[in-house]
């Protein structure tokens, strides 16, 4: 099953199991310091999602104010409300600015070398696949060993990252089935860094 079912917005429809699985290979541990850097957002790989729902309620979403419409009433969800959905704290945080997107920039921030294999960043995306292959299993690191510049202690840390990029590109921000923007890097490396 597609994942993503075009309507008036792409929404996801399945959990892609891959990302459940390397949710699972992570320690209590290494679960916990992500729970803590993503808040409730991991809650996400929990749920069915209700693709019927969120039709319902795209009709009283109104675009142009970011709001939404229940006849003379609006509802905006403020700073707070989100805040607390996401139990994510925004009082004296900064804000995450994005900063100037590269491949060079992307790559170095995962310890990657660049390759052949990776044509797909040209279209600022890379695959689930790919990501899983190399951060995914404990061995990914001695497997792809000459694919990285990096080492495995950093490896290691970096291997949270590559998940929340993952949740976040295929979740919160979808693009395409298993595509994920890796635009996204820098709200990843400013939740971790």
């Amino acid at each position: 099953m597609d994942p993503l079912i075009r309507s008036k917005v792409p929404m996801v429809v399945k959990i892609p199991r891959k990302l459940i699985k390397w949710w699972k290979m992570f320690s209590s541990l290494e679960q916990y310091e992500l729970m803590q850097k993503l808040g409730t957002l991991t809650s996400l790989l929990d749920i069915t999602p209700r693709p019927d729902l969120v039709e319902a309620m795209l009709t009283y979403w109104d675009p142009q104010n970011l709001v939404f419409r229940f006849g003379e009433c609006e509802m905006t969800p403020t700073l707070a409300e989100m805040s607390g959905l996401t139990r994510l704290s925004y009082i004296s945080k900064d804000m995450i600015l994005p900063r100037d997107h590269s491949r060079t920039r992307f790559l170095s921030d995962l310890g990657l070398k660049d390759n052949k294999h990776l044509k797909c960043l040209e279209q600022s995306w890379i695959s689930l696949d790919y990501l899983f292959a190399r951060f995914g299993p404990q061995d990914s690191f001695d497997v792809f060993w000459d694919e990285f510049c990096t080492t495995k202690a950093k490896w290691q840390r970096r291997r949270l990252e590559a998940f929340s990029l993952a949740l976040l590109g295929l979740l919160v921000f979808p693009l395409d089935e298993r595509h994920i923007s890796t635009r996204l890097q820098s709200v990843v490396m400013a939740l971790f860094h």
